[in-house]
């Protein structure tokens, strides 16, 4: 398969630490990969790389099925980014600073501009200096001066970063509109769990470096295991009377007096009655599944995202 973006065990050292380490991951076209971990996991980095601003120490980047590792800038003319926060001229007006860009990238016609705007949804604030435009608004702008020359690849690195919920969800709206409307492959790093669940049709996990899963949402979905939730009076005695008496041993104590069964499912009448003959008190049982954040904290070995 011809991926849009593929590492080959890129790697980027410096001095004694490894802040990317034989990274492999593969975007196919048309999809939204969120690329996820904890801050410090490896994200910028790799981005920085891919955009050719950092040199890797070892391994290969490919996008659109050509090494791209030892070029300079042909490349980037097929693709978008925002990288960490977007700045602009505050005294000017949205369409002067996209003026601006659009005669540095050497994008014919002025068309792009009001595409751009229209399609990031600011049309109406064009004429307004942005020094006057929220923190939403400035990202929305950022993508628009990313989409001026048309991009089959969007690489947006953290874009929702100290957004309100309002901007947040703006945000998420566009890329899923730039995506099925515009048929643009994004890449899109982050730390909110919650973020990549609602907007991400692949996700790779990068830990400590080191990409630790590259799942497609449906699968992971599917991956993560139902379990019954108990919470008790006693978890050490729940647990005792879990493997003693109903012979259940895949269970985790999550917190103080809180189970997790992910064994004999349909016995949750069972284990209430018992847990009851014992005098131990329940008082909340039922059959849940695991969250994504349940899944990155097992990959990970329990250090999770926001």
């Amino acid at each position: 398969m011809e991926y849009v973006l593929k590492t080959v065990n890129l790697t980027k050292k410096y001095k004694n630490k490894t802040a990317v380490d034989n990274l492999n991951i593969h975007i196919k076209k048309g999809e939204i990969y969120g690329f996820l971990g904890e801050n410090g996991a490896g994200k910028t980095t790799t981005i920085r790389m891919i955009m050719g601003l950092v040199k890797p120490t070892g391994g290969s980047i490919e996008i659109f099925g050509e090494n791209i590792t030892s070029k300079k800038n042909q490349y980037l003319e097929r693709i978008g980014s925002i990288i960490e926060f977007p700045g602009f001229y505050p005294n000017l007006t949205a369409k002067e600073n996209l003026e601006i860009h659009r005669r540095l990238m050497g994008v014919q016609g002025k068309k792009c501009i009001d595409e751009a705007l229209d399609i990031s949804g600011i049309t109406q604030a064009k004429n307004r200096k942005v020094k006057e435009f929220s923190l939403g608004m400035k990202q929305r702008l950022g993508i628009a001066r990313a989409l001026l020359h048309h991009p089959e690849l969007l690489i947006l690195d953290e874009p929702t970063n100290g957004l309100d919920p309002i901007g947040i969800k703006e945000i998420r709206e566009l890329i899923l509109e730039l995506s099925s409307k515009k048929n643009i492959t994004v890449l899109i790093s982050s730390h909110n769990l919650s973020e990549i669940q609602q907007i991400a049709t692949t996700i790779g996990i990068i830990h400590e470096g080191r990409l630790i899963e590259e799942i497609d949402f449906h699968t992971l979905q599917n991956k993560n295991r139902h379990y019954i939730k108990i919470k008790v009076s006693d978890d050490k005695k729940a647990a005792m009377l879990l493997e003693e008496k109903l012979g259940i041993f895949d269970y985790m104590v999550i917190e103080k007096n809180i189970l997790r069964v992910y064994e004999k499912l349909s016995d949750v009448e069972k284990i209430n009655r018992i847990f009851i003959q014992n005098h131990v008190n329940v008082s909340e049982i039922g059959l849940m599944k695991d969250s994504l954040e349940d899944y990155f904290l097992k990959v990970t070995g329990g250090e999770g995202c926001a």
